[in-house]
């Protein structure tokens, strides 16, 4: 799963090294998408006391999942009780009527922000039924 990210404050852009990898990200303030492992290394960059001003990482709410999203796997009654535990609004409904397909709902969820892989949610979920 990637994040869309940008940083907040208009300055040079910023190179971060990623443990791991042989070439460093540039951040800008231009959105583009990182992974998780990217996403650590911007975090732990931008908490640096170093850091000579102010600098943020701006969520823009755009989430690209893969084939092996586990949240595709839920019926729609799971993806239901999950979004009342997270106390998300329910996505079933589309504003134009009918049933959302699964994978619409998965977007809209990971969108509202919920980056959990979701097999300790569907076991939690099979252990309160």
């Amino acid at each position: 799963m990637k994040h869309q990210v940008r940083l907040a404050v208009a300055r040079e852009p910023l190179q971060i090294p990623v443990p791991g990898r042989t070439e460093e990200l540039h951040l800008t303030t231009q959105p583009r998408y990182v992974d998780e492992v990217e996403l650590s290394a911007i975090q732990a960059f931008l908490s640096n006391p170093k850091l000579p001003y102010q600098q943020s990482l701006v969520f823009t709410g755009a989430v690209l999942s893969d084939e092996s999203e586990p949240l595709d796997s839920f019926d729609h009654d799971q993806l239901d009780q999950l979004e009342a535990t997270l106390g998300l609004s329910n996505t079933r409904k589309s504003p134009a009527g009918g049933t959302r397909m699964i994978h619409e709902r998965v977007c809209l969820i990971r969108e509202r922000g919920y980056t959990n892989g979701g097999h300790e949610v569907r076991r939690a979920l099979t252990a309160a039924t």
